[in-house]
């Protein structure tokens, strides 16, 4: 096989002498970012979910149980106390 000659496009030496825009930020920071992003993003999230309980009716306004949840746990209680 014949070498093959290439064509140098950039006029630099190594590759020190390229600007790196990335250069000031390390993997801390980039772990620090990301944790960030995740957090903010379930705080939403997590809001949201609790606007939409609210709108559905299935938390009162102070967080209440339901009248089917009250329920359930009368029965839970009534079967704990019948198997004592």
């Amino acid at each position: 096989m014949t070498p093959v000659s290439y064509e140098r496009i950039l006029s630099i030496q190594s590759l020190s002498e390229v600007p790196n825009p990335w250069k000031g930020f390390t993997m801390n920071r980039c772990i620090a970012l990301a944790l960030l992003v995740v957090l903010v993003s379930s705080s939403v999230n997590e809001l949201h979910g609790v606007d939409v309980e609210q709108r559905s009716g299935l938390v009162g306004d102070r967080g209440s149980w339901s009248d089917t949840e009250k329920e359930t746990a009368r029965q839970w209680e009534t079967n704990a106390e019948t198997q004592a």
